[in-house]
């Protein structure tokens, strides 16, 4: 079973500390107002790729741009480039199935159907963690930003039957 999740780097009482979403907590609110980097994790169940990068431009691109793209184009391909490191992550449509792969990562291939819900579900998710939390000081975008991609992807997945 195919799964998109993220991760965030904070630094808490001066330690750095890497929590998967599921750990994040409201006390995790401060550090995670003042920076938002991680990762965005995709396992497909035979490989995990894990993307690291602003967190906020990781989920605009991989989870809200790339799932829309693809599914406007499906003989086009989607290319990110990662804003803190040079790091290039592709996904490519291959009939019903979506192949990931990026520099220093292993190809993920996942059907489409089930991937591209699963990344625009995981944008879905960091959209509602920072409205809770407020527009991190240091990120690439704003929940605005992220709110009206979101709202683009919704809008392609639901015309293709992808969600309800």
């Amino acid at each position: 079973m195919t799964s998109v999740t993220f991760r965030v780097d904070l630094v808490v009482s001066g330690e750095p500390v890497t929590l998967s979403e599921t750990e994040l907590s409201e006390e995790h609110a401060a550090e995670l107002a003042r920076e938002c980097v991680g990762a965005i994790v995709i396992d497909t169940g035979d490989n995990t790729l894990e993307v690291a990068d602003d967190l906020t431009a990781a989920v605009f691109n991989l989870c809200l741009r790339g799932p829309a793209a693809l599914l406007d184009d499906p003989h086009g391909h989607f290319l990110y480039r990662a804003s803190l490191a040079t790091r290039h992550v592709v996904m490519i449509p291959l009939g019903d199935a979506v192949r990931v792969f990026g520099e220093q990562t292993p190809v993920a291939n996942a059907d489409r159907a089930v991937l591209l819900p699963a990344l625009f579900r995981c944008g879905q998710r960091l959209i509602e963690l920072l409205d809770r939390t407020g527009d991190p000081d240091e990120a690439a975008l704003t929940v605005g930003d992220l709110r009206a991609a979101a709202t683009d992807t919704g809008a392609a997945l639901r015309r293709h039957g992808l969600i309800d």
